[in-house]
């Protein structure tokens, strides 16, 4: 007589369930994982903007790279599309800022958008991406003063370097540089914050593609109470902060103003 070595249902079904059960504990891990592995990719392109504003300084007589400029010499056929700071940035470190059309380079976003940040939320309703949405914005609030912003921009030319208007505008003029973001994980190209009375907070949008109206303060969270985001500062250095913290250094990075009520610090409109 032959004998049928073979699982009984009994251990089929043990085994599936122990299957399972693994599954269910590594899943979670691999999912951490992968969201640190996103992260430190974001940091790394975080550091790469950080030597990019270094480069730029010593290439424009200390100047900050402007938010925009107008284009001139072989951009200005499409004068209407202002250069904004990444497309500067991107001349400085891989000498092209559009293709030969006058169009924002498909490349120069790929190159430095964020590993955490879905493309396919630039998407318009036509179809288009919107190459000014790469995932990380620009700190608008560049002077000694807090809130008070920093936009030489369009008003100054591309021929004019990074010459901006005011009395921030060169690299070497920001005190403290060691604490004061330059560039952020964002949706829009930009990066603020916003005041009341006696609070200060990223503003939430109801809108899934945006999310926050200028920032993205919770990109690289940790779970709920855990919102945290990368940056980079003045002196090139990047670092991953938390929500209350990236909101008062971005605000006032001096510590000139108090903010009490730190019950709504965290609102949203």
């Amino acid at each position: 007589m032959t004998r049928r070595n073979a699982f009984t249902l009994i251990e089929l079904l043990v085994v599936i369930s122990i299957i399972a059960l693994l599954i269910g504990i590594l899943l979670p891990a691999l999912g951490a994982a992968r969201q640190t592995a996103r992260t430190m990719g974001c940091l790394s392109n975080m550091r790469t903007f950080g030597l990019a504003h270094q480069i730029y300084g010593v290439d424009n007589n200390g100047y900050i790279v402007p938010y925009a400029q107008i284009p001139t010499g072989a951009y200005a056929a499409n004068s209407t599309l202002e250069l904004f700071w990444f497309e500067l940035l991107a001349d400085t470190m891989i000498s092209t800022k559009r293709d030969s059309s006058g169009n924002r380079a498909e490349f120069v976003t790929d190159t430095f958008v964020c590993p955490a940040y879905d493309l396919d939320r630039s998407i318009e309703a036509n179809g288009v991406r919107n190459q000014t949405k790469i995932g990380t914005g620009m700190n608008l609030y560049l002077f000694e003063q807090p809130f008070k912003r920093y936009l030489p921009a369009p008003t100054n030319a591309e021929s004019m370097g990074g010459n901006g208007t005011g009395e921030w505008q060169k690299y070497e003029n920001i005190p403290n540089a060691s604490g004061w973001i330059i560039n952020g994980d964002s949706y829009e190209q930009h990066m603020k914050t916003y005041r009341a009375s006696n609070y200060i907070y990223f503003q939430k949008l109801n809108d899934e593609r945006r999310r926050w109206n200028s920032g993205e303060p919770d990109r690289h969270s940790q779970g709920q109470g855990a919102e945290r985001a990368n940056y980079v500062f003045m002196d090139g250095h990047a670092s991953t902060l938390g929500l209350e913290e990236a909101l008062f250094t971005i605000s006032d990075p001096l510590g000139q103003e108090e903010y009490l009520d730190g019950s709504t610090i965290f609102g949203g409109n």
